[in-house]
């Protein structure tokens, strides 16, 4: 997320998200937390459990560690992102799979399987940093792009890891497997694509950034979809920017650039989700519009002026669309006009994060 104010999350339950104190993001050695002890380090990965003071001091792009309710700047192969995060913890939603078994992910945790009839675990890939991001099951195998920059193919019945291969940084975007690829965005702004047979990079594409602009991802890239043919590959990022590009060989098919509606926020990086016929993509921006684009084009059908906090869910039966708003609202838009339909209000419990 490109930052230019301060904001606290706290975890209650649903996600407290508070935009009313503002302050720039100067650097400060350590950071008070009001209610955490830890008798040993521990890694900060995101900004879910805690409430952070807003005087920051210290380098956004290297890693964090708790301890005795202070977090200590510490150089790290993070350096050139910032994303921050408290294990354990899960922003992923658990999968049913075959045979009655349950696909469960988990912040510096990993990814496992579970009888669901009996709770007994039938495999678990433990990687120390966890993972961040949906997996993708294309039967028989599980792909997942974890915290510690890696990128694995996993057997879904016996957890055995066919291959994994490690890039640049680490993902809280999704992955999707399609025509032989994977593609998948990761915290950097970039998205890359790898054979899906042998993990090998085939492209990878990065959005353009200056020197002097703070890419800070608090939950980092949005999932990448494809276009009902295949040709196209989309995804929003956090500077603004939603793109398609062609899924063979990663160019620019069209690119649009959004005006940044929030004072803290440009990121578009909240979906895309696609419509039934996937000929239109709805992305979130951060604390702004829920946007109706033109799959073939790029052009915006109509805006709604929702408060994005977090992903769009579509209800394709009724043609509905609900978002969680960064007001604490839960907001029904009809699919084929943008108009708001309904808007139910949850402000005295938080953010509900998913819809």
């Amino acid at each position: 997320m490109k930052i230019n104010g301060y904001f606290s999350v706290l975890t209650l339950g649903l996600i407290v998200l508070n935009l009313n104190s503002c302050a720039s993001l100067n650097v400060p050695s350590k950071i008070p937390l009001k209610s955490f002890q830890t008798s040993s380090p521990v890694l900060v990965r995101d900004l879910g459990a805690f409430t952070v003071a807003p005087d920051w001091s210290g380098d956004l792009y290297q890693e964090k560690r708790v301890s005795n309710s202070a977090v200590e700047i510490e150089d790290s192969f993070w350096t050139g992102r910032g994303v921050i995060g408290s294990p354990p913890q899960s922003y992923i939603a658990p999968q049913f799979i075959e045979n009655n078994r349950l696909l469960v992910g988990g912040i510096g945790t990993g990814l496992a399987a579970f009888d669901f009839g009996t709770g007994k675990t039938i495999w678990r890939v433990d990687v120390s940093r966890g993972l961040g991001a949906q997996p993708f099951v294309l039967a028989p195998y599980v792909y997942a792009s974890f915290m510690d920059a890696t990128v694995k193919k996993i057997d879904i019945n016996s957890g055995e890891i066919i291959w994994s291969k490690k890039l640049d940084v680490e993902s809280t975007g999704g992955v999707v497997v399609a025509k032989g690829l994977l593609f998948a965005t990761f915290a950097d702004n970039t998205l890359w694509a790898l054979d899906e047979k042998t993990g090998a990079p085939v492209w990878n594409y990065k959005r353009p950034t200056s020197s002097s602009t703070v890419i800070w991802s608090l939950r980092g890239a949005s999932d990448p979809h494809l276009s009902p043919d295949g040709s196209k590959v989309l995804a929003g990022f956090s500077d603004g920017s939603f793109v398609a590009l062609a899924s063979s060989t990663g160019d620019i098919v069209w690119e649009k650039s959004i005006e940044q509606k929030s004072e803290l926020f440009k990121d578009l990086d909240l979906g895309p989700v696609l419509s039934e016929t996937g000929q239109t993509a709805y992305i979130g921006q951060v604390d702004g519009d829920l946007l109706s684009v033109d799959v073939s084009s790029g052009r915006v059908l109509w805006k709604s002026p929702a408060k994005m906090a977090f992903p769009p869910f579509l209800d394709r039966k009724f043609h509905q669309i609900w978002v969680s708003s960064t007001k604490g609202q839960m907001i029904k838009i009809a699919e084929d006009t943008g108009n708001i339909l309904a808007k139910l209000d949850f402000s005295s419990k938080g953010l509900l994060t998913r819809v």
